[in-house]
């Protein structure tokens, strides 16, 4: 239930930042494409298949509420399967297919396989569920919509 929350979250900033980028005068007639990357089989798959429901119930709440700048929302769902060559291959896959942004992944283990490619790529990712305190203070395009690991055992001691 809580990565639900997490992942709507997620889909709601994803499609704010790409409302941003769209503006105004963009054609209405193409759907605006978002990325969607998670462990869907194997081991952590349970943690990706709840995301993965959350997303597409935030997606279809936006399309009921008109989309983007009166665009669809179309979530583009790629299986990461827990591993580094998987989750860089679905990535860069789904900015070819013209996805502005990424929600994904799941995992600190995966988002740190993305980091590299991410960095050079100007695709933005977003993770609802990643809380290596490795990813907090960079300067690069990844953000995430839940506090890490030291942040929340800091709260949780005092």
């Amino acid at each position: 239930m809580h990565s639900n929350i997490r992942t709507n979250r997620a889909i709601a900033l994803a499609l704010a930042c790409v409302g941003l980028a769209l503006g105004p005068s963009c054609q209405k007639t193409e759907p605006v494409k978002i990325g969607f990357v998670a462990t869907l089989t194997g081991r952590d798959a349970e943690l990706g298949t709840d995301c993965r429901d959350g997303a597409l119930l935030a997606v279809e709440d936006a399309n009921l509420e008109g989309g983007v700048e009166g665009r669809p929302v179309e979530l583009l769902i790629r299986d990461d399967k827990q591993d580094w060559s998987k989750a860089v291959e679905a990535d860069q896959e789904l900015a070819r297919l013209g996805c502005q942004v990424i929600v994904g992944h799941m995992t600190s283990s995966m988002c740190e396989a993305a980091m590299p490619w991410l960095s050079t790529s100007g695709i933005a990712m977003i993770s609802p569920t990643a809380t290596s305190e490795e990813f907090s203070g960079r300067k690069d395009h990844f953000y995430r919509t839940y506090t890490s690991t030291e942040s929340l055992a800091s709260v949780q001691a005092s």
